[in-house]
């Protein structure tokens, strides 16, 4: 990278550190972060920020596993809440006004802002990340523990297409930019697994035993998938999971 960045603090002080953010590419002003204490937002870049927790009852809907901006619905942000140790209080939750409000629109869906149980590690007792995934008039969601689940009308109702059984445990979902119908999802100690027909009625799904078995987050960029294997480093493929390098000799210093 020949463009170099610097950082300051920006004083954004909340329950712990903060596990997701996600820029409105809209406008590009407007970003929406969230932690275990709720949601902020900022109208300038991220310079200023301030708590936006209206609407978020009861205190379980303040651990915020992920957030996303809505590719269909004006001005909405979408969020996928709860705690492991509970499912009566998970769920999806929507903002309509650009992440001022906050209102569960389902609560089929179930995530883990804060908590996790065995067989995740208890040093990591976060369950949080890229869980949503749009393309091709559906939302896509990888839950805490009970598979992957679609919607077709922006989260209202949620069917699932894969890994029911509540041991299957979601750490990453994405969609392949050039193919609305091929999904990738990270399962805890599972490798990552492909369907290349995620709109059908019975989605099928491939494990590529080649990829990390532990991937904790996954990124599309054009046609590779960049995926972190947490202290293990960053790993990639170039031809959707069939072969996957490992970048740590590049740029990450492991001495």
């Amino acid at each position: 990278m020949s463009t170099r960045y610097s950082f300051r603090p920006l004083r954004f002080d909340a329950g712990g550190y903060v596990s997701m953010i996600a820029l409105d590419t809209s406008n590009g002003t407007l970003v929406v972060a969230g932690d275990i204490q709720g949601f902020s937002r900022s109208e300038d870049y991220g310079d200023h920020w301030r708590i936006v927790n209206r609407g978020l009852y009861p205190d379980f809907w303040h651990r915020v596993a992920c957030v996303a901006w809505s590719a269909t619905e004006t001005n909405t942000v979408y969020a996928c809440v709860g705690d492991a140790s509970t499912t009566s209080d998970s769920g999806f939750l929507v903002s309509t006004d650009g992440g001022k409000t906050w209102t569960l629109r389902s609560s089929t869906v179930h995530f883990a802002g804060n908590h996790a149980a065995s067989p995740l590690p208890t040093n990591h007792p976060r369950s949080t990340g890229n869980l949503l995934a749009q393309g091709g008039g559906f939302i896509y969601a990888a839950t805490y523990s009970e598979g992957v689940f679609r919607s077709n009308d922006n989260g209202a109702t949620w069917t699932n297409i894969g890994f029911s059984g509540g041991t299957h445990y979601g750490r990453s979902i994405v969609i392949d930019p050039n193919d609305s119908n091929t999904l990738y999802v990270a399962l805890y100690n599972e490798n990552v697994w492909k369907c290349t027909n995620a709109a059908a009625g019975s989605p099928s799904w491939t494990q590529l035993t080649t990829a990390p078995a532990i991937v904790e987050e996954m990124r599309f960029v054009e046609t590779t998938i960049y995926a972190a294997r947490g202290s293990s480093g960053i790993y990639r493929t170039t031809d959707g999971g069939t072969t996957w390098d490992s970048l740590n000799g590049s740029f990450i210093d492991t001495t």
